[in-house]
């Protein structure tokens, strides 16, 4: 039971993680947008 637990943990985390780090990406057609950054620098 314990190790159950422990799994359903480790994958609850790796869900919650991987959610969070899907913001950072941005639109695709963003560039094409007047104003908008050309670089990914910028």
């Amino acid at each position: 039971m314990n190790q159950k637990n422990v799994i359903i943990t480790l994958l609850f985390l790796t869900f919650v993680f991987s959610a969070t780090s899907q913001e950072i990406i941005a639109h695709r057609g963003y560039w094409k947008t007047e104003g908008s950054a050309q670089n990914s620098v910028a």
